[in-house]
């Protein structure tokens, strides 16, 4: 498991102000996330995602990063 940083910036809404750091990390590995942050999950491929996108599925800083960086992401495959 090696992450690889893509971008680093701050999120700030009315209540809320947080640096956020955006890694990618590409291999065979499992993932085991935190119980505690994380309740449940599922893995989605690109196009599922950008099938989504716009539909009140995903939270709108995930669309904006989706966006934003799917280039990035893409290139590491």
């Amino acid at each position: 498991f090696n992450p690889i940083f893509i971008d680093s910036y701050l999120y700030e809404n009315d209540g809320q102000r947080e640096l956020v750091n955006v890694y990618a990390a590409v291999g065979g590995f499992d993932l085991h996330p935190n119980t505690y942050e994380v309740q449940e999950g599922r893995y989605w491929t690109a196009e599922e995602i950008g099938d989504k996108l716009g539909k009140n599925i995903f939270t709108p800083a995930f669309e904006r990063e989706f966006k934003e960086h799917y280039s990035k992401l893409e290139a590491l495959l």
